[in-house]
């Protein structure tokens, strides 16, 4: 070969070499800032159960609040834990089908227990 296609050859594997430490150095510092969330299994797992209980089953409740609190996002009702910020999650019935709401539509409350 002669010296101008052996230092063109030498170019390209410079610039290749370049472009692929780049791309890796890019990801290791997106994850180490955080920027990066690998999805383990355990974080699709159930974090508490819910259960439905209407106002004639005689049934003692509590008066101190949930560490949840419920709201309407986009015709679903998702679940916020009150004291992680960063859990929430979509509430889902015994087949898990997520469980819809309507912000206009509002039901009458339940009296509380004494």
């Amino acid at each position: 070969m002669s010296d101008s296609a052996q230092e063109n050859f030498n170019v390209k594997q410079v610039i290749a070499l370049t472009a692929i430490v780049t791309i890796i150095c890019t990801v290791l510092a997106l994850h180490y800032y955080g920027y990066l969330n690998h999805v383990s299994p355990q974080d699709g797992l159930t974090i508490e159960d819910f259960r439905l209980v209407t106002s004639g089953d005689g049934e003692v409740l509590r008066s101190q609040p949930s560490d949840y609190a419920a709201e309407c996002v986009d015709g679903l009702l998702v679940v916020h834990g009150t004291r992680h910020n960063a859990l929430s999650g979509v509430l889902l019935d015994g087949n898990n089908r997520m469980l819809g709401c309507d912000r206009e539509q509002t039901l009458p409350s339940a009296p509380l227990p004494e």
